[in-house]
């Protein structure tokens, strides 16, 4: 299964989570909130501590229209 967050093309995982962080703004604990995961896994994520779920991947890919949105309103 392909979602949009796996065609961000960079080296890995933890790569495209804090790319899609930084294009939208978002702070760790704002992104933890939005996809029902706690600030300290996203955080561990980032550390290379744990991996990244297809679950969470799922998750991440139906904010990311709600993000491009809010996005767009705002230029």
């Amino acid at each position: 299964m392909t979602t949009k967050f796996d065609s961000i093309h960079v080296e890995n995982d933890v790569e495209k989570l804090f790319l899609l962080r930084k294009r939208y703004g978002l702070k760790q604990y704002q992104l933890a909130e939005l996809i029902g995961y706690s600030s300290n896994h996203i955080a561990h994520i980032e550390n290379n501590q744990a991996m990244i779920s297809d679950r969470m991947k799922d998750r991440i890919d139906k904010i990311i229209p709600l993000l491009e949105e809010k996005r767009r309103q705002a230029r």
